[in-house]
């Protein structure tokens, strides 16, 4: 019957002591298992894992807000095979072109909107019900009235598909909360940047007045930094730099995206020449390079250490 009433629990209370109106009670007793309420769809039985006021199998709505802590199962607790199945999250690699975090959050695209009656509500008001809905809550008239803010679902799909669902009634959703990893993982990238090129000077190589400042007019004069070769690598990888011979000191500096220098590699030779990396025990990832001449930072780059 499309205008039928179906309750399986109903509960109504009130004008008792303020703050003791219960229209449903539960209360879970002794030291097993269990919840006081228990809500499931299409199930008669359920193992609770726990103890808990209410446990819900399935997706659960409200109109409302909720007050209280979300937490989230911590990463460390999954396992596969036996083996930890959480990698550290680093650029991604496709073909030879490889993004960092920042650089793909840096694709998404924020939208602000404007909420509508669901449609549940609309399509009961059109049926002629004569039954009164119920009034719309403090929080829930305030969201109707102000204007929000998001991501545009459909490109974050395209960027990161993992966090886009969708729901009951086909809408795209988003998971917010598994985005803060994603944005601290770029604040910490651009730390990284910033850390290895504090204090740095540019190394003045043009010509003033017809002369040079300190170095040569040739290409061996100009220090440079050139791309690791693989990368990404898994055992050993190839950096090539080119010296002038009036620097005194070099080094190449590894850091992690935390900005922490993980190794140093002294550069003796002059000219152009080349230093081999090791993965060691360094954990896979994105890590940054950095050439420093005689107290002054050449150049900074990146480079991705898979298993």
């Amino acid at each position: 019957m499309s205008r039928g009433r179906a309750w399986g629990v109903f509960g109504e209370s009130g004008n008792s002591t303020s703050g003791y109106n219960y229209a449903v009670f539960g209360n879970l007793r002794g030291s097993q298992n269990g919840a006081a309420v228990v809500g499931v769809l299409d199930n008669i039985d359920l193992n609770v894992p726990g103890r808990y006021a209410g446990y819900f199998q399935g997706d659960v709505r409200t109109t409302g807000n909720f007050y209280g802590t979300v937490l989230t199962p911590s990463a460390s607790r999954f396992t596969l095979m036996g083996r930890s199945a959480v990698v550290p999250l680093s650029a991604e690699s496709d073909g030879e072109n490889s993004m960092s975090v920042g650089e793909k959050l840096s694709q998404l695209t924020a939208v602000q909107y404007n909420l509508s009656e669901p449609q549940a509500v609309q399509a009961f008001a059109a049926s002629g019900d004569t039954v009164a809905a119920a009034p719309r809550s403090v929080t829930d008239i305030q969201a109707l009235e102000k204007t929000h803010y998001g991501l545009d679902a459909e490109v974050l799909k395209e960027v990161y598909p993992d966090l886009v669902y969708e729901s009951q009634e086909g809408d795209l959703c988003i998971n917010y909360t598994e985005m803060i990893p994603l944005l601290v993982q770029s604040v910490n990238e651009l730390r990284a940047q910033v850390v290895s090129l504090q204090g740095a000077q540019t190394y003045n190589v043009r010509a003033r007045n017809g002369s040079e400042t300190g170095v040569g007019s040739n290409a061996l004069d100009v220090p440079a930094l050139e791309q690791n070769d693989p990368n990404p690598f898994t055992q050993t990888t190839v950096v090539r730099y080119t010296l002038p011979e009036s620097v005194k000191s070099a080094f190449l500096y590894i850091y992690d995206l935390n900005g922490t220098q993980v190794d140093q590699k002294t550069l003796q030779s002059r000219g152009k020449s080349s230093v081999t990396l090791e993965a060691g025990n360094l954990a896979p990832g994105m890590y940054l390079y950095a050439l420093v001449a005689d107290g002054k930072v050449i150049d900074t780059k990146r480079m991705i250490i898979t298993q």
